[in-house]
């Protein structure tokens, strides 16, 4: 496990906390693997533009990244994979840059034919990393095949590391928070600016559904949520 420079003083003050967390997951069986349950603390805390606040890691054995939405060994859009809180996060990014609300297979053919340039899954996690996106769990592990098992071990630290990045960064941050649990947090980073709606797991007619959210639109002068600029040529900033 990598921490990087801008997150020891908090890894510290926290040490004996995290001893005692980990010490309870590794009793009960955990995902991701150990060395990405802090994947988050790899990035430099002082270039943090926006936090996407997830819940739990991917319950099925092997998808959980230590990023929040992302799905290991997902290489191509086109490829079928189960989580639709992954479809509808590029579906929120299609609409970003079109104005439009596609279906999932729309949005794919939009990807096959060249029309929406979007880096592979397997990349963009890293290009949007780069621009200063945190991709971030509330609760750093789950019991495989048990979401929100370890919820009540992560939620104290959850609570305080959520503080700290608003006490770091402050006004400079946006907060992507969606769905209740995520919203719920929200009163630990008072802050920067705040857009809420329902999970991206579901969507429908409802006006705080998760593809009316503002959120990528309202942020693009700062992140390219494809990944790509308009030669297509993948970003790194």
């Amino acid at each position: 496990m990598t921490i990087h420079a801008s997150w020891q003083p908090f890894f510290v003050a926290h040490a004996d906390e995290i001893e005692k967390i980990l010490s309870a997951v590794r009793a009960d069986g955990f995902t991701p693997e150990e060395e990405r349950i802090f994947r988050f603390a790899e990035t430099d805390l002082s270039r943090l533009q926006v936090v996407i606040l997830g819940q739990d890691p991917y319950p099925q054995p092997g998808a959980a990244t230590g990023r929040s939405f992302e799905v290991a060994g997902l290489t191509s859009w086109l490829t079928p994979f189960r989580q639709a809180s992954l479809r509808n996060f590029v579906r929120a990014i299609y609409r970003a840059e079109t104005g439009e609300i596609l279906t999932w297979r729309e949005v794919q053919e939009k990807i096959r034919d060249g029309s929406f340039p979007i880096l592979p899954p397997h990349e963009l996690w890293d290009a949007l990393e780069a621009q200063g996106v945190l991709f971030l769990n509330t609760y750093l592990t789950c019991r495989p095949g048990a979401p929100l098992s370890h919820k009540k071990l992560w939620e104290p630290f959850a609570r305080a590391l959520i503080a700290h990045l608003d006490e770091s960064r402050g006004d400079a941050l946006s907060w992507f928070l969606w769905g209740g649990d995520a919203r719920r947090f929200g009163a630990y980073c008072p802050h920067g600016v705040h857009y809420e709606s329902r999970h991206p797991m579901m969507t429908g007619p409802w006006e705080d559904d998760f593809l009316r959210n503002p959120c990528f639109f309202a942020t693009r002068e700062r992140v390219n949520w494809t990944g790509k600029n308009e030669e297509n040529v993948y970003i790194l900033k």
